[in-house]
């Protein structure tokens, strides 16, 4: 069992995964085996991979202990340092430091994937980080406990939330933004919380500028303090919020949607994703959840779908805090944005799940609707720096599968990972070999510059041609040099047939029954070409 958590990419179309994992898992021609448990079965472990542009596994690494772990969040600094947030069920020692059991911990590992060190986070729920090109880190992390530890620093929280019209209350919460520098020190932790007992604050992500200026996000209920800034809310609706602090953890401001004037009904709001570009322009992802309700952000109104379950919004900010503009997602299904990602032109990339039990519902991005295939499925959408959608895709089965992170390759296209809940997954005219038991992770790349071709053409690429293609039991390809060897690789990556031209004319080959309808790619030396077989 191994699922997917997040990803990064560099420069160069490396890309760079975390996930969680139970057993052994293969990746490539590398082999994870777990730690096992007390009782001699297999925990679960976390590891941290490397896959070239081309999907090959470079390297991997595996950390752990003896519980059952957790991957949460992977991030790379521009110098190539990684950091890895996580969560150790049984404490292990990571390093040279010993992470309590039940604690989170934020790794650091170079680009080799040695691990340098690790620090613990506390026992409050690690959320998101975010580094800078100092090397510095953010961490987001929110509990309900009484008391709470965070960064090497005690809180407590004796509030609690009155729940009408039931007789009972719940725990309040309390929201963190803690610093970490390069060199793993703590340097600050700040509280999201209000000054009545019954209050909600929490921090879900978090951002960092090339000044070092920190940014987080979350929900609250009530009323919360953030420095001079005062955000309210009633006792039964959250509201999110943005919040600016400085390099050394002064607030700076905090803004949050506006309500719409009466009788428009106000929309709860919540948070997921923060990204900051290098202009410093601030993308907010996140989600309206209140069905035809009204929600303002600066010039901006969205309401969401009536009749609806939520729908995801994207809202930019410049540096100071003021709106730029907001796009929604729109259906009558259960929307939710997990990864959000801009690429060098300040474009965004969105994934997440849309659930429906109604395979008849869709999802609208701007003009491109998508139908739900049943139950969940992935959502990839990319937005103009303008605020307009570009354009939408979905993939899926008939479980629950989802969109979790996202890394642009600058070239109009966008990495993506995320869990699969069905037993077989369809990305486009891609196919994930059928799976024995849902729930597994995975990888995928898509790409605007290079579209399926149409059926019944050749393929060509600098002399490489097959055809047909797409095709079914057989195909021809000619241009390579005779004797040249000819590689099959299915979509992750995978070595499935090898061949070798022939001294002359084009090789014919019998594909294998072996070979599930899917896209492959054809390497001949340098050339390579993609082939669809039905």
């Amino acid at each position: 069992m191994a699922e997917t958590i997040t990803q990064v990419s560099d420069d160069e179309g490396n890309t760079y995964v975390s996930s969680s994992f139970k057993g052994t898992v293969e990746l490539g021609s590398i082999s994870l085996t777990s730690t096992p448990n007390p009782y001699g079965q297999p925990s679960i472990d976390v590891y941290v991979a490397k896959l070239d542009p081309r999907g090959n596994y470079l390297w991997a690494v595996r950390l752990g202990g003896a519980g059952d772990d957790q991957s949460i969040d992977l991030v790379r600094a521009p110098t190539g340092i990684l950091y890895l947030l996580g969560h150790l069920g049984a404490g292990a020692t990571l390093a040279t430091t010993q992470i309590a059991a039940n604690r989170g911990f934020i790794a650091r590992l170079d680009g080799a994937g040695t691990l340098m060190w690790a620090r613990e986070t506390g026992n409050a729920e690690s959320r998101k980080i975010a580094t800078n090109a100092a090397g510095s880190v953010l961490l987001a992390a929110s509990s309900s406990l009484t008391s709470i530890t965070v960064a090497n620093t005690v809180f407590t929280n004796p509030g609690t939330i009155p729940q009408p019209p039931y007789q009972y209350t719940s725990p309040s919460s309390d929201g963190f933004v803690a610093k970490l520098s390069a060199d793993g020190v703590w340097q600050w932790v700040r509280q999201i919380a209000g000054p009545e007992p019954a209050h909600l604050g929490t921090s879900t992500a978090v951002a960092l500028d090339a000044e070092g200026n920190a940014y987080v996000t979350g929900a609250l209920r009530g009323r919360v303090d953030l420095g001079s800034t005062t955000l309210t809310s009633t006792a039964q609706q959250s509201r999110a919020y943005v919040a600016k602090l400085s390099p050394t953890g002064d607030w700076l401001w905090a803004v949050s949607p506006a309500a719409p004037v009466a009788p428009a009904y106000v929309s709860q709001t919540s948070s997921q994703q923060l990204a900051v570009s290098p202009s410093g322009s601030v993308y907010w992802l996140g989600a309206l959840e209140s069905p035809g309700g009204v929600a303002h952000f600066g010039p901006s109104q969205l309401t969401a779908t009536a009749g609806g379950y939520g729908d995801i919004f994207v809202a930019k900010l410049t540096s100071q805090g003021e709106f730029k503009w907001a796009a929604q997602s729109s259906g009558y299904g259960n929307d939710i944005g997990l990864g959000l990602a801009l690429d060098k032109d300040e474009n965004a990339y969105v994934t997440g799940s849309s659930y429906s039990d109604s395979p008849s519902n869709t999802i609208r991005f701007g003009e491109t609707e998508l139908l739900n295939a049943g139950s969940s499925d992935v959502f990839v959408a990319k937005l103009a720096a303008t605020g307009t959608w570009q354009w939408a895709v979905r993939a899926g089965g008939t479980g629950y599968d989802r969109g979790t992170g996202l890394a642009p390759d600058n070239q109009g296209g966008v990495y993506i990972t995320g869990t699969a809940g069905s037993q077989s997954v369809n990305f486009g005219p891609v196919s994930l070999a059928p799976s024995a038991t849902a729930g597994y992770g995975f990888w995928a790349h898509v790409s605007t510059s290079t579209l399926p071709v149409t059926s019944g053409q050749a393929s060509k690429q600098a002399g490489l041609q097959l055809a047909p293609n797409p095709c079914q039991t057989a195909v021809r390809i000619t241009g390579p040099s005779a004797h040249q060897a000819v590689q099959f690789h299915d979509a992750l990556g995978r070595l499935v047939l090898l061949a070798t031209m022939p001294t002359a004319g084009p090789l014919h080959i019998s594909l294998p029954s072996s070979l599930t309808p899917g896209l492959y790619i054809v390497r001949s030396g340098s050339l390579s070409q993609r082939l669809i077989i039905e």
